[in-house]
Parts: structure tokens; C-alpha cells; sequence
């Protein structure tokens, strides 16, 4: 080796093809976080004492039923709730109950 490379200097370029080892620093992984999975969701107009949006569906992690709620219905098209398991999903409304009108 040579004495640059003992020192801790980079490598002078013609030691690249010689056959001496050289040291190299480890890359670091990167990693790309995944995109929450869909949840087809029902949504309910507010109905009685409750005042809010509600929207129920099937958590694609856990396989249960959960519940959220938004503050109106253009709210809700675009909520990224997290489930009671916790995990992140991402709601596509698939159906809207309006209920009644009001007579």
C-alpha cells in the first residue's frame, strides 16, 4: 500500500488499477418509504346528535372494521386517517349515504 493510503488519503488515481486493496467507505441504504394502502370506505351524512362525516371500512392491515370521521364531505375525499391498529391508510370513498332529506 501506499503511504498516502496509510495516512488516510484518498488513493492517488493510478493506484485505481493496480492490484493493492483499497479501502472504501460503506454506502448507506436508502430506503423509500411505501405508499399507505387504499381503503374503500362507506360514508355517512351527519345524522342525528352526530355532526361530523362519518366513514367506515376495512383496514387493509388488520382486517377489521374502523371508523373515521371528517368535519364535510370534501374533507373526507382527502383524509389519510390512522386506523385503531395504528397503521396509516389512505380512504377512497366508494359510496355516500346522504340519508333523508329534510321534509
Amino acid at each position: 500500500m501506499s503511504p498516502d493510503v496509510e495516512n488516510g488519503a484518498p488513493p492517488a488515481k493510478d493506484a485505481r488499477h493496480s492490484n493493492e486493496p483499497v479501502t472504501t467507505t460503506s454506502t448507506s441504504v436508502v430506503r423509500r418509504r411505501r405508499r399507505p394502502p387504499n381503503a374503500f370506505a362507506s360514508l355517512f351524512a351527519p345524522d342525528g346528535r352526530r355532526q361530523l362525516w362519518m366513514l367506515t371500512y376495512i383496514c387493509p392491515h388488520c382486517k377489521a372494521g374502523h371508523r373515521a370521521l371528517a368535519r364535510s364531505e370534501e374533507n373526507a375525499h382527502v383524509l389519510r386517517p390512522r386506523g385503531a391498529c395504528g397503521r396509516l391508510v389512505v380512504i377512497r370513498v366508494a359510496r355516500t349515504y346522504r340519508g333523508r332529506e329534510a321534509a
